[in-house]
């Protein structure tokens, strides 16, 4: 009966997030965005050494986390930034700023010669 009972009450606490989550629109809900990016052969060391730079560089600008990851068991040549956003709209906003953002642009530069060209992908998670 005890076990029955924690089943439904989880159930419906379940059930009340879904409901509520159902409720908020794609403008409203949670967006993570992802950039993965291929290391060139051999430049592994300076090119997670420039992933933490401009994540940090990027984290002050926008005045939100940008974390540097890696797989676990996959490319060992790949390198990921992670951030997360209340929505679409601050999702929009952080990148305006570091589009127009002068010292951003310049430590762009240093990613030359470390990345594989046209091995970089976007993508943007809408929490579910």
């Amino acid at each position: 009966m005890r076990g029955t009972l924690k089943v439904l009450r989880m159930r419906h606490c379940c059930e009340r997030f879904m409901h509520a989550d159902a409720a908020r629109s794609w403008e409203e809900a949670m967006i993570t965005f992802v950039r993965q990016a291929d290391s060139v052969s051999g430049k592994l060391g300076e090119a997670m050494a420039f992933a933490h730079e401009i994540a940090t560089l990027s984290s002050r600008i926008i005045g939100n986390e940008v974390k540097v990851m890696t797989p676990v068991g996959g490319p060992a040549d790949m390198i990921g930034w992670f951030a997360t956003f209340e929505d679409l709209s601050a999702f929009g906003a952080a990148f305006g700023k570091l589009s127009t953002n002068q010292d951003y642009l310049e430590a762009l530069k240093k990613a030359h010669g470390l990345f594989v060209d046209g091995a970089t992908h976007d993508q943007i998670w809408h929490q579910a």
